[in-house]
């Protein structure tokens, strides 16, 4: 069958820990590049984050900050800010 993903409960607040400061980060540097540079898009450096904590927590890891990478920049930096719904 297939592999099966069991994380320690110390695995698993280590992995929540890393995508939480990487994706934070990740913001503010897409926020500073895009406010104070002038830079149009800089969801790239959301790649960045999913990378550190895919190293870090493997593909679980990968998959939640892919999720909350995706999340935050829709909620931060597209029309309309601070809204998820699409209208």
């Amino acid at each position: 069958m297939g592999q099966q993903w069991r994380l320690r409960p110390k695995a698993i607040v280590i992995l929540v820990v890393t995508a939480s400061i990487t994706l934070v980060a990740a913001t503010f540097v897409a926020w500073l590049l895009e406010t104070a540079v002038g830079v149009p898009d800089a969801s790239a450096v959301y790649l960045v984050a999913v990378v550190i904590t895919a190293v870090v927590g493997g593909t679980p890891g990968a998959i939640t900050s892919s999720v909350g990478s995706f999340l935050l920049y829709n909620y931060f930096f597209t029309e309309p800010r601070g809204d998820l719904r699409h209208r």
